[in-house]
């Protein structure tokens, strides 16, 4: 899982499977075909695969490498070398699915193109520098005005047309299926600068908003990570604390799955805090620092999760308007 941790002289067995976020002590071992979770690790009956890894054919798998190695060498490695030495030995089955390959990495170039040519803010800055002298820090803040006023419409454009202007939907295959191959591309599109802009202000929930995120009002957001934007709802008065993670899908043994994660009115998400996907989390419920919780958790209102697993840890009772009155 993402963010495992292996001590010196530990061993995981053939089929084994080791938890987001589990660590494996000094001496510690699973054995063949079972599953640990945990820090330290323990085992358990969560199964972290829910679609199991197939064998696929030769040239799915060629293809699958090749789309990668494109996303590598975007503009330097042309499509038609990489597919060469095998085009004489396949058929029309190959040539159907080249075919929606080669269209998925035309998009895919072109976006990459066409963030290159934000260069264009360079003159911007240029101008900038030039006026230093005259103008000095207003120069400075006016190039950073304009650069935001077109970077940032930009990527919220390129991130919303790698859905082609959709949002995401539930999904269970396997990484050498089509519908993966997209969602990976949007992956690559939607890692951009802004997702990292205006934490901890009332800009951030603004951005959320433009980027697909289904947000509340009066939102607090920290600096959280949201893999999958449009998979996520989230509330009123939800706070999002630094370094959380909200991730949407799983990646394991060649599976992939995704689902939607709905935070409530009043939530909480600790520094750190991990949030699978198929989670949701009830009104005035609080996930505490460092802790991971499990895909497919229901977190009752009010209620304290606390741990990796994140277990149920006791209730609060809600407090009301007017209770801290003095009377």
């Amino acid at each position: 899982g993402v963010g495992c941790t292996l001590d010196i002289d530990t061993a995981i067995g053939d089929g084994g499977q080791l938890g987001h976020s589990s660590s494996l002590q000094r001496g510690q071992s699973i054995p063949d075909g079972e599953h640990w979770h945990g820090s330290p690790a323990v085992p358990t009956t969560a199964d972290y695969c829910k679609v199991r890894n197939v064998n696929p054919p030769r040239i799915r798998r060629f293809l699958y490498e090749a789309v990668q190695l494109i996303g590598l060498f975007a503009i330097i490695t042309p499509l038609p070398l990489l597919f060469h030495s095998y085009w004489e030995n396949v058929g029309d089955d190959y040539q159907e699915t080249i075919g929606i390959v080669a269209i998925g990495t035309t998009v895919t170039l072109f976006g990459y193109i066409a963030v290159a040519f934000l260069a264009a803010t360079l003159a911007i800055w240029d101008r900038a520098l030039n006026y230093y002298t005259e103008w000095a820090e207003i120069a400075l803040f006016v190039a950073v005005l304009l650069t935001s006023a077109i970077t940032i419409p930009f990527y919220i454009f390129v991130e919303r047309a790698s859905l082609g202007f959709r949002k995401l939907k539930p999904q269970m295959t396997t990484i050498y299926d089509v519908t993966f191959w997209r969602h990976e591309r949007h992956w690559k599109l939607a890692d951009s600068p802004i997702v990292r802009l205006f934490a901890g202000t009332p800009f951030r929930p603004m951005i959320l908003r433009m980027l697909g995120v289904k947000v509340g009002k009066r939102v607090y957001d920290g600096g959280a990570n949201l893999t999958e934007r449009s998979l996520v709802e989230i509330g009123d008065d939800v706070t999002l604390n630094e370094g959380c993670v909200i991730q949407a899908h799983s990646l394991a043994e060649g599976a992939f799955k995704s689902d939607f994660i709905r935070i409530g009115d009043g939530c909480t998400l600790g520094p750190s805090a991990f949030v699978h996907y198929g989670v949701v989390m009830g009104k005035g419920s609080m996930v505490d620092a460092d802790s991971f919780v499990m895909k497919g958790e229901e977190l009752e209102p009010n209620s304290i999760w606390r741990g990796n697993p994140a277990k149920l840890h006791r209730f609060v009772e809600p407090v009301s308007e007017g209770s801290g009155a003095s009377s």
